[in-house]
Order: structure tokens, then C-alpha cells, then sequence
């Protein structure tokens, strides 16, 4: 008679049990879908921020050509702000700008380093790095 009467109570016994398992691989769902949807976030935030990148270099490489095709004895301050100003920054960088620097080279031959710094978004410690391109023109 034990052994028929501890068969009945079994079944009563794992009753509740199968409720609780239920609710805990319901927890465990609904936190891989939080991870998941952080992780699909995240890899749109990296994806916005590379196409920004892309635009920027796109930018400063049109800014160098520009310069490239200017002879090296016209390349002054005035001529410089000139080519800043007409930069057409992509619709895609917010709060965009673009910095040109002409440094002299000391020595035979002569010449100068140019430099084009573009810079997009807020100023803030998370703001990304400007993209820069640097040539050398000589003579």
C-alpha cells in the first residue's frame, strides 16, 4: 500500500513544478531579446557612425583635390579660406567643418605640407576623431 499511495502523490507534487519552469524559460527569453535588441542597436549606431567616417574622408579627399590643383606659389591664407569655405560638406555630417593648414617646408626643395582636418558633430569627450588627409607639395 506504500507504494501505490507514494504513486498518487507524485503527479500532485510536480503540479506546480511545470509552472515554474514555464516562467523561468519565460525569463530567460525575454532577457535574450533585450540582449538581442541591444546588440541590433548597437550595430546601427557603429554602422551610422562608419557612413559618417565614409562622408568625412570623402569630404577632406575632395578638399585635397581641390588643392592638388592649384599651383604651389598661389596656395596662400586667402587662397586657402577660399577652398574652406566651398566645401560642400555631406548632408550627413552634423555640425560638420573643415580645417586647412599650409605649412612651409624648410629646405631645398621647396615646398609645403597641407593639411585638411574635417570634423563633424558635437563638440564633446565622445565626438569622433576628425578624419585628416595630409600631402606634401614640392616644386
Amino acid at each position: 500500500m506504500d507504494l501505490a499511495e507514494s504513486r498518487r502523490r507524485e503527479p500532485a507534487q510536480r503540479r506546480g513544478l511545470l509552472l515554474i519552469e514555464a516562467g523561468v524559460a519565460a525569463c530567460l527569453a525575454g532577457v535574450l531579446l533585450v540582449v538581442c535588441m541591444q546588440m541590433i542597436a548597437a550595430a546601427g549606431r557603429q554602422e551610422r557612425f562608419q557612413d559618417r567616417r565614409r562622408a568625412a574622408f570623402r569630404e577632406a579627399a575632395n578638399v585635397m583635390e581641390r588643392l592638388a590643383a592649384v599651383p604651389l606659389a598661389e596656395l596662400t591664407p586667402d587662397r586657402l579660406d577660399a577652398v574652406q569655405q566651398g566645401a560642400q560638406l555631406d548632408e550627413r555630417l552634423p555640425g560638420a567643418r573643415v580645417e586647412i593648414a599650409a605649412t612651409p617646408l624648410q629646405g631645398p626643395p621647396a615646398g609645403k605640407r597641407l593639411e585638411v582636418n574635417v570634423y563633424w558633430g558635437e563638440p564633446s569627450p565622445e565626438a569622433a576623431d576628425p578624419v585628416t588627409l595630409v600631402a606634401w607639395r614640392y616644386r
